[in-house]
């Protein structure tokens, strides 16, 4: 049996489980054809991360995907209470309860199109940085990187992995300004260029693309490979890509990245 095939029987363990989940519970639910060192071994190989997700579910992501699709970014906790405390099990604010809890902190990204929602992507919340509180003397475990920043790495690398999305739906403490200011963009290919060419609009505003033809809602008309920077719209390989120079709103449970969406397959 392959590492692939073990992993997809122990996810479904998972998945199906009421109670404890255990490698020997495991073996015995398969009446021993699989050895619960085979699987402890199994587990301890190798670190899987996100990248690891985004090639098993990739395949079913285009099968399913659509121009109106959603990306759902939620931060969960899996409670760890008798654990020993380490890096990742560790204590975390949780607003379900308003207090701290011991467990495992993680973001989720699901792609939602049509009836079906699939995992992209997953980041857990590791805090290494030790300090003192200097209220109670106590030592303090944080992580290097902020949820927010998270956030917008997660959203970037929907679009690198070119899933097609109009909004994105998340809690009220993800709608910060930085969030819904900077949207995630893509940086088309550069093209060169033996003319140049201007629409009226940027003649007068002094917005040239790098190729030296600017574009904006006034000269959709140019070829896709163009791109200007500073302009309200970016296309490339006919999709289109918003810059910081447009104007955007926030929602708390969620905001379009483009007034039409992106629409890149």
């Amino acid at each position: 049996m392959t590492d692939n095939e073990l992993l997809d029987i122990y996810s479904d363990y998972l998945i199906s489980a009421f109670g404890l989940t255990t490698a020997p519970g495991l073996a015995s639910l398969l009446d021993g054809q699989i050895s619960h060192d085979r699987i402890q071994r199994f587990l301890a190989s190798q670190k899987r991360t996100s990248t690891d997700l985004w090639i098993i579910v990739k395949p079913h992501i285009r099968a399913i995907q659509q121009a109106d699709g959603v990306l759902i970014v939620d931060d969960s906790i899996a409670e760890k209470p008798y654990t020993d405390e380490n890096d990742i099990i560790c204590w975390h604010y949780d607003h379900t309860t308003g207090g701290l809890v011991k467990g495992i902190n993680f973001l989720t990204t699901l792609y939602h199109a049509g009836t079906t929602s699939l995992p992209v992507n997953f980041t857990v919340v590791a805090k290494t940085e030790h300090s003192i509180d200097k209220k109670d003397g106590k030592e303090k475990r944080r992580s290097p990187v902020g949820k927010n920043e998270y956030y917008r790495t997660m959203l970037q690398q929907a679009v690198t992995n070119h899933i097609p999305f109009r909004y994105v739906l998340n809690d009220v403490w993800f709608a910060s300004a930085e969030n819904t200011e900077t949207p995630p963009r893509r940086t088309p290919p550069r093209r060169p260029s033996k003319s140049a060419g201007h629409c009226a609009a940027h003649a007068r505003s002094g917005h040239r693309s790098p190729d030296a033809r600017p574009i904006s809602r006034s000269c959709r008309v140019q070829p896709p490979s163009t791109a200007c920077t500073g302009c309200c719209i970016r296309r490339a390989s006919g999709r289109r890509f918003d810059l910081p120079c447009q104007t955007r709103r926030g929602y708390a449970m969620g905001h379009p990245y483009h007034q039409n969406g992106y629409t890149g397959t």
